[in-house]
């Protein structure tokens, strides 16, 4: 099934160290969060540091930012909940599990945790608190100003912090600090906004303290007072500041600073006359006071590393002098070694071509480096590189994703022209041998702002895209990002806005005119500022695209800068209190540029009810315009909001699942771009045949040999013909004439007499055939070749056959037409399931619960001899159900499986199911009574196989009940369950839920081990 492939299985972080110990980050692939990891020496045994999993049942406690002290002793570290972007922060000594302060600091957002060198204390930044209380953090849209950098000693509490900086006058400024390498400078950089441009402050604290300790607030003094550029401080020698700075260097440079020796002072006197009259008498008095003012030194920057062709993309000092400096040339990195005092080049570090760096690790204090390099379609490399006479280089780690084999793939770079000449790159990538016709379900994705870049990287979701749908994705790097430095950046904001769009609306143009897709097949995809990016260009160029997807996007270019972070977008957006700028972004707004005469595209908003960067009002505003002026439009306007969630950071792997496989199922209906199971060769032309509808058994050939296929006509006939003979139009035994699929039917009254002969006869099968194609050739059933076609699976097929002949055992000749119409619902769906349809079969088999629920009287009037109202309503409840858990809506799966026990408290397959559902769900509480009546059901069944069903709801069921109150009774009887289960799970359908539950088992009591030892 699709989400199946939306895991990725292996995830390593780039290695790092911090004091003794080196540290990384590993996802298993089904775990919520990634658990930190340490181990002593590089290929010692690893154990778990921190596994922010054990905070919250559902994942959504995320672990934020975090540090190190500068010996390693002290591990700060920041959580989030709910994805929002406020964090509570925590300290603890590396070694313990226990934190160092009882109480969090709270409020903090936008914040780093800088310890100071004696390790007494540490930085960090916060706001007040909001107009809600902490369950509901996230979800306000007040506005973030007035920010407070403080300095906290461990120990004491938050209301004792000094407030080491804040600025009344300026609210919307934010800081950030860093203590240097030798511990004894403070380095202040202020903000006033997104814009790349700071000013910096520097505090001695060996002077001021005589140590290299925080006692009161550090006094600052100005090295950048005006806001001329960007100034990134990366590291010092002494009193010799080096930073990384775009002034007078678009693309970037490496300057230093020597802090003067000396300061400047400027006495100034002042006089004061006093006359005091006492009386007749007038008496004046003269004083004179001397001040000496502090002049700003102005600041002498010397360079060390020139700008070159290409923009720095980051950069990391490592061995002592080592300046390690990332390019970013033509969107592929660039790496070269120089000498940091010298800036001296020293040699290049090779990365596969079209790699880009995804972290480097290293310090000053050690001549070892780690560095990881991914690409569109290869997973994470790590390296192990060593400076010393003889600098090594070697392979640390290959991630490897199974089930994905990355040779089908190929992907290349071209550069399109946008409607001003400018030269647009844009990767472009799909399976080999796809065929440039038109045809093609693509997605083109584009961010373009802020001067970030949008940089290829392994992304296992548009590979599930290519690989399964036949897919191509496209990455244009439009203008706004930081591809080609200030500007690249500065073309796309403000008053260039309009460039982004006009590059974004000309990639589609490219991949139209270049023949790898047309309009109607063409989605376009971005998130945030890329968000806006959509919503803008479906209203100005609606007729290029096939679906608009907007994620977490800023949609009110009027009102953006009034809630939470927003004011701090102005730089690129432009400040709307500002009246040209505000008739500029009322130009694109796309809250306020929805165009009722126009059709537009089909269209998905998505959003997170805890998102405090871009606030959900965004989203639900465009949606609420969007179905109002399009009221007679077309093409569906749908809106997701994903709960417990955020702007995006901190989502759990369940979340990301979910999201991702909702996206793509809406993606695959509207481009009608069929899942593709490729293993099978029937599966393909049965596939085929429901996207392109009749073609000829050449033609199939001729398809499947454009796609890497070697099936041989001969084979590719002889499949055509199996499948013909299944259909009514048996007349074509090679398939030259085509595939039939649409069942023309004379009669549908005569085929449906039919079918209820059958099914009188219990001749199922025939029925179930002659019942499909009369139903087929009424226009109000919904067509199965505008769904997708899933896995199918034997258990659901058995269940449909038994459902109806309960269903269908007797009824009473009053109540006859109306049962029709139920039973013939059941039957239709049943026809699905055996064609592996169940989207339509769960569509199917909700007509039937709403016809036999509209039955005139209900209750009053089902006279059935065989079976009770409740019981029948119970058993197709859980037919429902089972539909609904086969295509992954666990949710919803285990409120049908409830309303079933609810109706029918006697059926064990419905109890069986709802633990299934709950499992699947990770909803573990309230299953108690459940366990308890499957574990008596199931206490035989190493007599029957046939109980094998409810031995695994029991096996989960008393793991989960294990897994609530930690009882060992209940951990035996889950191991008991399980292996009876392993045993005869080849016979039936959950298999890997047996696995699962077994693995789950094995782990917890391995973990019980190593706690008990």
């Amino acid at each position: 099934m699709l989400t199946s492939y939306l895991i990725i299985l292996f995830r390593y972080g780039t290695p790092f160290k911090k004091g003794d110990n080196y540290y990384y980050f590993y996802n298993s692939g089904l775990q919520p969060q990634s658990v930190l990891y340490t181990q002593k020496t590089i290929d010692g045994e690893a154990s778990v540091f921190f596994d922010p999993n054990t905070l919250s049942a559902d994942g959504t406690i995320s672990l934020g930012t975090y540090s190190f002290s500068e010996s390693g002793n002290l591990f700060g570290y920041a959580l989030s909940e709910s994805g929002s972007d406020w964090v509570k922060i925590h300290v603890r000594k590396v070694g313990d599990d226990k934190d160092l302060e009882e109480k969090p600091l709270e409020w903090a957002k936008f914040t780093g945790i800088e310890f100071t060198h004696d390790e007494k204390g540490f930085f960090y930044t916060r706001f007040a608190a909001p107009s809600v209380n902490h369950d509901k953090a996230g979800t306000e849209t007040d506005k973030a100003k007035n920010q407070l950098l403080c300095y906290h000693r461990i120990g004491t509490s938050q209301d004792q912090d000094i407030i080491v900086y804040n600025d009344d006058a300026n609210p919307e400024r934010m800081f950030w600090i860093q203590v240097s390498d030798c511990g004894r400078y403070l380095i202040l950089a202020i903000r006033r906004s997104t814009e790349p441009k700071n000013l910096v402050y520097f505090a001695d604290l060996e002077k001021q303290f005589g140590s290299n300790s925080v006692l009161d607030v550090p006094e600052f003094t100005e090295i950048i007072g005006e806001w001329s550029a960007g100034y990134s401080f990366i590291g010092n020698v002494g009193n010799v500041f080096y930073f990384e700075t775009s002034f007078d260097a678009p693309k970037k440079r490496i300057v230093k600073y020597v802090l003067p020796t000396k300061v400047i002072l400027t006495k100034t006197t002042t006089t004061k006359t006093v006359t005091v009259k006492n009386g007749n008498s007038t008496k004046t008095t003269k004083t004179e006071s001397v001040s000496e003012l502090i002049e700003p030194v102005k600041a002498v920057f010397e360079e060390v590393i020139g700008e070159a062709d290409t923009a720095i993309d980051f950069l990391r000092i490592v061995d002592i002098d080592k300046l390690i400096l990332v390019y970013l040339k033509d969107v592929k990195h660039v790496v070269k070694v120089y000498n940091l005092k010298t800036g001296a080049f020293l040699n290049d570090i090779a990365i596969p071509e079209g790699s880009i760096i995804n972290g480097i690790s290293g310090s000053k204090k050690s001549p070892e480096l780690f560095y990881s390099y991914s690409s569109y379609i290869a997973p994470t490399t790590i390296r192990r590189y060593e400076f010393a006479a003889d600098s090594s280089d070697t392979l640390f780690k290959q991630v490897v994703v199974p089930g994905i084999s990355t040779d089908i793939f190929e992907v290349k770079q071209v550069f399109y022209t946008s409607e001003d000449g400018t030269k647009i790159p844009m990767y472009i990538f799909y399976k080999k041998g796809t065929v440039l016709d038109g045809e093609n379900p693509t997605l083109l994705y584009a961010y373009g702002g802020f001067s970030i870049s949008i940089l290829p990287s392994f992304n296992i979701q548009y590979l599930t895209f290519i690989e399964k749908f036949n897919g191509v994705v496209a990455v244009a790097n439009i203008r706004g990002g930081g591809e080609y430095g200030k500007a690249w950046h500065d073309a796309g904001k403000l008053f260039n806005k309009q460039n982004c769009y006009t590059d974004f609306q000309y990639a589609a143009r490219y991949l139209i005119s270049e023949k790898y897709t047309k309009p109607a097949k063409l989605t376009i995809n971005g998130g945030s500022n890329g968000g806006l990016l959509i919503g803008t260009c479906l209203n100005q160029t609606p007729e290029l695209f096939g679906l608009g997807i907007a994620e977490v996007g800023v949609m009110d270019l009027l009102r953006f800068h009034k809630f939470t972070i927003g004011g701090a977008w102005v730089a690129d957006f432009g400040n709307p209190d500002v009246k040209e700028e505000f008739e500029n972004a009322k130009k694109i707004s796309p809250l306020h540029n929805v165009d009722g005469s126009k059709t537009y595209p089909a269209v998905l908003l998505t959003t997170g009810d805890h998102d405090d960067r871009v606030v959900p009002l965004h989203s639900m505003k465009l949606a609420a315009t969007l179905q109002h002026e399009l009221n007679e439009n077309p093409n569906p306007i749908m809106m997701r909001v994903n709960t417990k969630a955020g702007h995006g950071a901190g989502k759990s792997i369940q979340q990301t699942i979910e999201e991702a496989a909702d996206k793509y199922t809406f993606l695959s209906i509207v481009l009608n771009a069929p899942y593709m199971e490729t293993t099978c060769l029937i599966d393909q032309i049965a596939q085929l045949r429901l996207q392109y509808g009749n073609i000829t058994a050449k033609q199939l050939h001729e398809y499947l040999t454009d796609n890497g296929n070697t099936f041989s006509l001969a084979r590719v006939k002889k499949a055509v013909a199996k499948l013909n003979k299944a259909s009514l139009e048996n007349n074509d035994a090679d398939g030259e004439n085509g595939v039939a699929f649409h069942m023309e039917i004379p009669d549908p009254n005569k085929l449906w007499a039919t079918a209820l002969s059958l099914q009188a006869n219990s001749n199922t099968d025939e029925a179930l055939e002659a019942a499909a194609q009369a139903f087929l050739a009424f226009p109000d059933i919904i067509s199965v070749s505008e769904e997708l076609m899933l896995e199918g699976a034997k258990e659901a097929r058995d269940s449909i056959f038994s459902v109806t002949r309960v269903l269908g055992t007797a009824y009473d000749d009053e109540q006859k037409n109306e049962q029709n119409t139920h039973r013939a619902f059941v039957i239709l769906a049943g026809l699905c399931i055996r064609n592996k349809d169940f989207k339509n079969a769960l569509t199917l088999s909700r007509k039937a619960i709403d016809s036999l629920t509209s039955l005139d009287d209900k209750k009053n009037r089902w006279t059935s001899p065989a079976v009770s109202y409740n019981d029948r309503l119970a058993a197709l409840h859980t037919f429902t159900g089972t539909l609904l858990l086969e295509l992954s809506f666990f949710k919803d799966s285990l409120i049908t499986f409830e309303k079933s026990v609810e109706l029918d408290p006697s059926s064990v397959r419905a109890r069986q199911y709802k633990c299934i559902a709950a499992f699947k769900a990770t909803r573990f509480a309230g299953i108690a009574a459940d366990a308890t009546v499957l574990k008596s059901q199931a206490a035989v069944v190493g007599v029957s196989k046939y109980l094998v069903g409810p031995c695994l709801a029991a096996a989960m069921a008393s793991f989960m009940r294990a897994k609530i109150e930690e009882g060992n009774a209940w951990m035996e009887d889950a191991q008991k369950f399980a292996k009876i289960f392993k045993y005869y799970g080849p016979d039936v359908r959950m298999w890997d839920m047996a696995l699962e539950t077994q693995a789950m088992f094995n782990l917890k009591a391995e973990l019980a081990n190593k706690t008990n030892e």
